[in-house]
């Protein structure tokens, strides 16, 4: 049996995981905005664009703010709320998007496509920032008496 002291914690980089929640969404939405009205494509297609970039933005930063990243975790426990907190962010990219389809009648395909794009683009962008942060973690020390698979702190 382990202690608590035995296995470390730490808190995720919210600043970045907010600026790319953000900006990827922007960057999509912008991208799709430039392509279809580049390519001559209906004022709605373009629209689109930008309203799915706001829609997984918001859903975005309203499940990093869920899961309190700047609040210090075991971290054997992140993965777990990072996972909840994807879930949250699909859930309210699917409501915001429903809200957004009868706020507006724009075209369910166009609506549709540029969500899905923006929200694979986020989530992409933010497992890699999370990864990324797993993997500068130090080395297990199974030598300072702490029992196998434990993070020494």
């Amino acid at each position: 049996m382990t202690s608590q002291h035995n296995i470390q914690s730490g808190v995720l980089p919210t600043g970045r995981l907010l600026a790319t929640a953000v900006g990827i969404g922007g960057l999509v939405g912008l991208a799709w905005w430039s392509a279809v009205s580049l390519g001559g494509g209906s004022s709605q297609w373009a629209a689109a664009g930008l309203y799915a970039a706001a829609v997984v933005s918001a859903g975005s930063v309203l499940a990093l703010l869920a899961i309190r990243p700047w609040k210090r975790r075991s971290l054997m426990s992140w993965p777990f709320v990072w996972l909840a907190g994807s879930g949250v962010r699909m859930l309210i990219t699917l409501v915001l998007t429903v809200l957004l389809y009868s706020a507006f009648s724009l075209d369910p395909a166009a609506l549709g496509i540029a969500v899905v794009t923006a929200y694979l683009a986020t989530l992409l962008s933010e497992t890699w920032m999370y990864v990324h942060e797993m993997k500068v973690l130090p080395p297990l020390d199974e030598s300072a008496g702490a029992s196998p698979g434990v993070l020494r702190s």
